[in-house]
């Protein structure tokens, strides 16, 4: 088969790519190119900028190829969807959505692909909604359209560490704390949670590539077993063989923060990462035999702090940390000694002082988004030209 990834160096298309590879697909990636280095060298890289690029230069990129799958890891929004479905010509599309859109349930019952999908008070989840729709009803229309929506949940693999307030793509910043002896923070009450690791999550996927099956079907593909966000922290302090301080804010204090006064994503936090995600994979077992639904973070937790122990990516996000750190002090009045961060670099400790005061954060933010304005003035303009 052909297939064309769009996106396909994150943490599950990775994953994806190497099972492809496996099964002696050939593999066809489209994105910017600025991660060519992680790409196996039997990987057909189409260098695009998706976002700015026009359809019609897009399409000359793909030279009239008709790809057996596409699988749309980078469609957040249904005008980049539609985008992306006047460039591609395929026999299945493969949108990947998100488990979060379930409407939330108020028990321990696991979520399957028949429940309400309402989740929108979250704009993601509400996005990714919008997108299953259309894809649906243009299925409808055009009886030679397929697709298959695919609903992940939190996933992972060595370079991510799955967790309810993950620092953006700095994930080293979690350990760090856990070194330093710094709290972490757990919001709500003993929360069920299921993470599972993109290996196992790529089985699934491809094991659905021109599956009858999967024709105009949806699927969550997640783990059968189920853990909680203290337990993943506590793996973590026990490999490291260190003590862990756990802070734990209640929901009704989280739902008080100012969303625009800190880079921690709470609308993430209260419509998806504090309430229990556990689920059915009937369905996925059903299609795709191989694929066992048995993923465990136990299993897998050696192989994110050695990658980590090996000096991958040390990046911490002192600007997050500014910001946690803030709203520990407006939680319990403790207040965490910036000396215990021994941060020699001036611009981290910038970052770090402007996330731990409201203040200046305030007025970082306001920056950002007129810098961001600005910018979507420019690009409109330059697209009149």
């Amino acid at each position: 088969m052909n297939i064309l990834l769009i996106g396909g160096t994150g943490t599950i298309s990775n994953e994806v790519t190497n099972r492809c590879l496996k099964l002696g697909y050939s593999v066809y990636i489209m994105n910017r190119g600025l991660r060519k280095t992680i790409l196996p060298d039997s990987v057909n890289l189409i260098k695009a900028d998706i976002r700015k690029e026009s359809i019609k230069e897009l399409k000359s990129k793909l030279k009239k190829m008709n790809f057996d799958v596409v699988v749309d890891f980078i469609s957040y929004t249904l005008d980049e969807m539609k985008k992306t479905l006047n460039f591609i010509n395929c026999n299945q599309y493969i949108f990947i959505s998100s488990a979060t859109v379930y409407t939330p349930k108020k028990d321990l019952d696991k979520y399957k692909e028949t429940d309400e999908k309402n989740n929108v008070e979250w704009s993601y989840c509400k996005n990714k909604i919008e997108c299953e729709k259309y894809l649906i009803e243009k299925s409808q229309k055009d009886k030679n359209f397929i697709y298959t929506i695919i609903r992940p949940y939190v996933t992972y693999d060595e370079r991510r560490i799955p967790f309810q307030m993950a620092p953006g793509a700095d994930y080293y910043t979690i350990i760090d704390r856990i070194l330093r002896g710094l709290p972490i923070v757990i919001c709500g009450d003993n929360v069920k949670c299921t993470v599972t690791s993109s290996k196992n999550f790529a089985v699934g996927l491809v094991g659905l590539f021109q599956n009858k099956k999967a024709f105009n079907e949806d699927f969550h593909i997640t783990s059968d077993e189920y853990t909680t966000w203290e337990t993943i922290i506590s793996l973590l302090a026990a490999n490291l063989k260190a003590k862990v301080e756990f802070i734990r804010i209640p929901l009704e204090y989280i739902k008080k923060i100012d969303r625009n006064n800190t880079i921690i994503d709470i609308q993430q936090i209260l419509s998806d990462k504090s309430r229990n995600m556990i689920f059915d994979n009937s369905k996925i077992k059903n299609a795709v035999p191989e694929y066992s639904a048995y993923s465990s973070i136990h299993d897998n937790i050696n192989d994110i702090i050695d990658y980590y122990k090996k000096g991958n990516n040390k990046n911490i996000n002192y600007l997050w940390n500014g910001c946690l750190d803030r709203i520990i002090y407006n939680y319990n009045k403790k207040k965490i000694n910036i000396g215990s961060y021994k941060i020699n670099n001036k611009k981290d400790y910038i970052l770090y002082k402007i996330g731990n005061n409201v203040i200046l954060y305030s007025c970082y933010y306001k920056r950002y988004k007129l810098l961001r304005y600005i910018c979507k003035i420019y690009k409109n303009f330059r697209g009149r030209q």
